[in-house]
């Protein structure tokens, strides 16, 4: 049985009324949520109080008694995440290509969360301690990702988001041979939804509603038929690095969602990429506490490697 009682401590200063009570009761419906909080139920101090009330610290919210639900965690058969560092409010995890950052009819129940929410144990289910992602990777990137532990950490990383100040940078092998050693792509970007398609793309567009996006390059290696590129972003728009290198007419090798028809496949000893060439390689930032600045690298794996191997790329 659930306590019938949640005082607001620093982790929660701030959320809104709603948000903390569903997490608080994930068993329970919105519907019933939004009921309890509209006929006062559900009360903050003892008073009836609006869904999005920001609380504050020592708040005490009071639930229904006797409120019994089974908080779930993933399968106990799920590996452990690839973690490089830890302490009391960060998680940085290397997360391997395929596999989703969230779990989803598509990708059963394994995901990057899951394993994180299995291995952070009944911690990840309490009010405020619910690890989040601070960025994500696309299935079939691989690469760095920060694992917010509470909610006043991951406020305080996605401010940082906004604002530019956490340093990302990827490694990426295009096709063609990039005219420029260094550059900037300033196209924006708008979700185009086809019905053929299994999921939406996001494409170069000078619609109004087109989201405005920043993306600097620079060369690492030059060969005949592809570049090795580092990548940084300055906005983190879904897909944004595969749209817009396909917008530049360089797509990243081995992208089958964001590609040149007429490109190509590269050949490797025999066998094509499965995967993009995009690699989340390194990540700066300041501690969201301490202010200590934090610097990560993640190598490239096995079979990126293979690939420079075949160009004889030094780096």
């Amino acid at each position: 049985m659930l306590p019938d009682r949640i005082i607001i401590d620093e982790n929660n200063h701030g959320r809104r009324l709603d948000s903390l009570v569903r997490q608080f009761l994930p068993g329970i419906s919105l519907g019933t949520i939004m009921k309890w909080l509209r006929r006062g139920t559900i009360r903050v101090n003892g008073h009836k109080q609006k869904p999005n009330t920001r609380l504050t610290i020592g708040d005490t919210i009071t639930l229904p008694t006797g409120v019994v639900n089974e908080i779930s965690l993933p399968s106990t058969s799920l590996p452990k995440p690839n973690i490089i560092f830890e302490d009391d409010d960060l998680l940085i995890i290397e997360k391997p290509t395929g596999l989703a950052v969230h779990s989803g009819t598509s990708h059963h129940q394994d995901s990057v969360m899951a394993r994180v929410s299995l291995y952070l144990g009944a911690t990840a289910t309490k009010p405020g301690l619910k690890p989040g992602l601070v960025q994500r990777l696309d299935r079939d990137v691989s690469g760095l990702l920060v694992v917010g532990k509470n909610a006043a950490v991951l406020r305080i990383l996605t401010n940082a988001v906004q604002n530019d100040t956490i340093d990302k940078h990827y490694q990426s092998l295009v096709y063609g041979n990039i005219a420029d050693d260094i550059g900037n792509i300033n196209i924006p970007l708008q979700r185009q939804i086809n019905a053929t398609a299994r999921q939406p793309r996001m494409v170069a567009s000078d619609a109004q509603n087109a989201m405005p996006t920043s993306t600097d390059y620079f060369v690492l290696c030059r060969y005949q038929t592809a570049t090795l590129l580092n990548i940084r972003i300055h906005t983190g728009l879904q897909h944004q690095i595969r749209a817009h290198m396909l917008a530049i007419g360089h797509p990243i090798v081995g992208d089958q969602r964001y590609k040149d028809n007429n490109q190509k496949n590269l050949i490797f000893d025999g066998q094509k990429l499965n995967r993009p060439f995009l690699h989340a390689a390194e990540l700066s930032f300041s501690h969201p506490r301490t202010k200590q600045m934090l610097r990560f690298v993640s190598p490239l794996p096995t079979e990126l490697k293979k690939i420079l191997k075949f160009f004889k790329c030094p780096v």
